[in-house]
């Protein structure tokens, strides 16, 4: 069954910035997705699982890596640019995180990461996100 008026791709990806900003920004991104939605981090190590099928099993695999960033990052916030294509279905997410290093103070911008979006009928049915952990800098 499809939701009356369900928000388009750009509105789902304008969200996101949410996932930043609050303490619970983790809950509402799973709530994005839909039951089976999809999401891959294709540039991760070998070593680490890249795709997680349905909600249970990104809330499962991402878990520990929201927990150790936050144990490590005081993230303030996020600037997004969203990008829309000629697929109506999809958009193309840029994410500027930026905060503080708990340890050190220091502040830090993590300014490399894309996102490929497919919306349908308001939730995220898979989720591509291109980041490389090393590049977060600390200025």
């Amino acid at each position: 069954m499809t939701t009356p008026n369900p928000p388009t791709p750009a509105e789902v990806a304008a969200q996101l910035r949410r996932v930043f900003e609050i303490s619970n920004g983790f809950e509402i991104f799973l709530g994005l997705f839909a039951e089976d939605g999809v999401f891959e981090l294709p540039f991760d190590p070998p070593d680490r699982p890249t795709r997680f099928v349905g909600r249970q099993a990104i809330r499962d695999g991402l878990t520990a890596r929201v927990r150790s960033s936050r144990a490590r990052l005081d993230t303030r916030g996020a600037e997004i640019v969203v990008h829309e294509t000629t697929d109506p279905e999809v958009v193309v997410v840029e994410f500027e995180a930026y905060g503080s290093v708990k340890e050190t103070g220091e502040d830090y911008r993590f300014s490399s990461s894309i996102g490929i979006i497919r919306v349908r009928d308001g939730r995220i049915v898979h989720y591509r996100d291109f980041q490389n952990p090393r590049v977060i800098s600390v200025d």
